[in-house]
């Protein structure tokens, strides 16, 4: 009913049975009794000056309104109540006058104590996989990813927060770019807000305009600050070198002399050092700077695509779309691979 763990900054909510009016009240440290919070903080009370009468004082750190309860980070050594002994009381009031108040001792933890992706990259086996840090006080993570709708994210998974990564054995990395978010998991079960979205690379090649060349067109990796990517290629899969270097504001490439011992191509990402999580242990030291990896990409995948709709004698047409460049046949759209788009 009432929360159990606040973190600044993030509003917590408690349910309560439909007709009924409610108060929220806290109790902080050593105060003699608890008392009211509004949308402006804790009402206080305060020591008489000499000759007046009390006045009231507002704790700032603590604020409610309606059902959400907010622990406020402040300005100053006193602006915070991590650390703090508090408890939550919610007096509930039904139809006939009757009142019960219910109290919950609360933890109140710092925003930055939220998991953070680190890096999204790709296995050798073309799944994502999703590293983080930021997870010491939980007991594990749980992993979401974006669904068929913007911002419709599921929990496909969890691992213990001491893992550190987490591979999602459903993803395709050939086929398209995939975001992802996480929460931690306390041990009693209370669960973080969600960290902030991850997007992986999605590479895709073909023809160039001028003949020989061939044309390397890939998403920005979204999260993170990317420094630069990095052109890969090679014989195989596994044994990819890097062919040129670019701007993170570069996401399109074009290989002017391929090679045909070469055909494999892939993104790498560097991300910058100002990409890395924050650090909340004195003891740990700054990340060095990552790097990912987009999926892999056959040049003679695109070869062969065009060979099939040359050897096609219906009219077609070339058209680009987000990016990518499909084949219009009558009123059908095909990759460059063959495959009819639905």
């Amino acid at each position: 009913m009432l929360p159990t763990v606040l973190y600044e900054g993030t509003a917590a909510a408690a349910t309560v049975p439909e007709g009924v009016t409610y108060k929220w009240y806290a109790l902080i440290d050593d105060y003699d009794e608890a008392y009211p919070v509004t949308a402006s903080g804790v009402q206080l009370p305060s020591t008489a000056p000499a000759g007046g009468s009390a006045v009231l004082r507002l704790d700032y750190r603590l604020t409610a309104n309606g059902l959400n309860v907010t622990a406020v980070r402040k300005a100053g050594d006193n602006g915070s109540l991590v650390g703090h002994n508090v408890t939550l009381y919610l007096e509930v009031t039904n139809n006939n006058g009757c009142s019960v108040r219910f109290a919950q001792p609360v933890t109140v933890m710092p925003s930055t104590d939220i998991p953070v992706i680190t890096l999204i990259t790709t296995d050798a086996n073309g799944h994502n996989v999703v590293s983080w840090t930021n997870a010491d006080a939980f007991a594990s993570v749980n992993v979401y990813k974006e669904g068929n709708s913007l911002n419709d994210f599921q929990l496909i998974g969890s691992a213990a927060a001491s893992a550190g990564t987490y591979t999602d054995n459903t993803s395709d990395a050939s086929q398209k770019a995939e975001r992802y978010r996480l929460t931690g998991v306390t041990a009693n079960g209370n669960e973080s807000p969600e960290s902030a979205i991850h997007k992986t690379v999605h590479l895709t090649i073909n023809r160039g305009v001028q003949s020989g060349t061939y044309n390397l067109i890939w998403n920005e990796y979204a999260g993170a600050n990317v420094a630069s990517y990095n052109i890969l290629r090679g014989a195989s899969p596994t044994s990819l070198t890097s062919i040129a270097t670019v701007a993170a504001s570069n996401t399109s490439y074009t290989d002017q002399a391929p090679d045909d011992n070469l055909p494999y191509y892939a993104i790498e990402y560097i991300l910058s050092t100002a990409s890395n999580a924050p650090v909340t242990n004195i003891n740990r030291a700054p990340a060095a700077n990552l790097s990912g990896r987009s999926n892999v990409v056959d040049r003679r995948s695109a070869e062969q695509g065009l060979e099939n709709v040359q050897r096609d004698q219906v009219p077609c047409t070339k058209v680009l779309i987000d990016g990518t460049i499909f084949i219009l046949r009558e009123d059908k759209i095909y990759t460059l691979t063959g495959q009819e788009v639905k």
